[in-house]
Order: structure tokens, then sequence, then C-alpha cells
């Protein structure tokens, strides 16, 4: 569940199954829509402000830049993640 005010999300996979959001905290959310199951990525030391996302053969490239004057880079396989 999300308690913080939702400032970037972006949905992965074709057709949609799974949501990629950052709040007013510092860190990446991924969330696997039908069932809910959430994995929290730390990293940013401040809120993260914006972040996009790049389609690759292996998954996807996941950039985020913060409030902590920081840019980086996220690898996610999801298939190895949730099956």
């Amino acid at each position: 569940m999300y308690l913080d005010e939702v400032i970037d999300v972006k949905f992965l996979g074709e057709p949609p199954a799974f949501a990629l959001m950052c709040s007013n905290n510092p860190h990446l959310k991924l969330v696997k829509l039908d069932s809910g199951t959430t994995e929290i990525y730390k990293g940013h030391s401040h809120t993260i402000l914006g972040l996009d996302v790049i389609k690759q053969e292996t998954g996807y490239l996941c950039l985020t830049c913060g409030k902590d004057n920081e840019i980086r880079m996220w690898s996610a396989d999801l298939t190895a993640r949730f099956g």
C-alpha cells in the first residue's frame, strides 16, 4: 500500500503487469499488479523526483533522479523476480 504522494509511475510489461513507482521518499517500489507483491529498492538518500524506463532484451533499465542530486540506474529482470 502507498501512503505517500505518488510523484511518478511507469507501467512495465505487455500487457502491463508491473508498476514502478516513486513517491515522497527515497525508495523505488516495484509492484506486481495482479497480486500486489511489492519490492522496495533503497539507494537514494532523499526524495526521488522522477523516473524513466528503457526496455532491453534482458529486461528493463530504470533511471531515477533525486533531491540528493544523484541519478541512479536500476536493472530489472521481471521474470527472474516474479516468475
